[in-house]
């Protein structure tokens, strides 16, 4: 019932959206999160990839926009594509799983140079992310790039986070540093950039264990803990 009203709202918006660039903005942002939001909750399968690709290309559609160019709805658009490339590329068959990510990665490094610090410091935080789900769909040989810029971005929002007095950025933000890692730990299997790497992940999740308010972020405690 509630999706079925978004439509009707946007739909009674469309008149509008021809004549003002910043209406058009805002009823294709709605029509994007409704559609992200219906396939999160849809089990993956080809409706689940149907609302995605639809979520997806709303809001590829609005960052083209050039009329919003300079816009903050831009930066907030291109945030929100970018985690849901992320999230969609869960569950789709590799070669696209790997184009999108590559995309999340592109937005991302495009909000680094933005004034805002909050979306900086939250684009460093999805770069890292995104970059450590790429790693594993890359070549043998670029991996430890991939992963390394992960490290990078992990590092950034830590410190951004730090500046803005967000302790919740900055717990996500360790646990991206922690997970990152890990990765690179494991990438290398043996040896003292191993053994370097393992040390750093397990201080940055000790981190995240020790502070992690488990009443309201259990899972990511969790997740964290193991």
């Amino acid at each position: 019932h509630a999706l079925h009203q978004i439509d009707k709202w946007c739909e009674a918006l469309e008149g509008e959206m021809d004549k003002a660039p910043r209406v058009r903005a805002v009823v294709r942002g709605i029509r994007a999160a409704r559609f992200v939001l219906e396939a999160s909750a849809t089990p993956f399968g080809p409706a689940r990839e149907n609302l995605a690709g639809r979520a997806i290309e709303t809001y590829r559609r609005l960052v083209n926009d050039p009329d919003l160019s300079n816009d903050p709805l831009s930066v907030e658009t291109r945030a929100n594509m970018a985690i849901a490339l992320l999230n969609f590329a869960e569950g789709v068959r590799p070669e696209l799983a790997l184009a999108r990510l590559e995309e999340a990665a592109q937005l991302s490094d495009s909000l680094r140079a933005m004034a805002d610090p909050v979306a900086r410091a939250s684009a460093a935080l999805t770069a890292s992310n995104v970059r450590r789900d790429l790693a594993p769909l890359k070549p043998q040989d670029q991996r430890r790039d991939v992963l390394d810029l992960a490290i990078r971005d992990a590092e950034a929002a830590i410190h951004g986070f730090g500046e803005l007095g967000n302790e919740e950025g900055r717990l996500l933000a360790m646990r991206a540093l922690g997970h990152s890692h890990m990765d690179r730990a494991m990438l290398e299997g043996a040896g003292p950039d191993a053994e370097r790497h393992a040390r750093e992940s397990f201080s940055a999740l000790e981190f995240c264990v020790a502070r992690f308010d488990r009443s309201r972020s259990l899972g990511l405690w969790f997740k964290a803990a193991h």
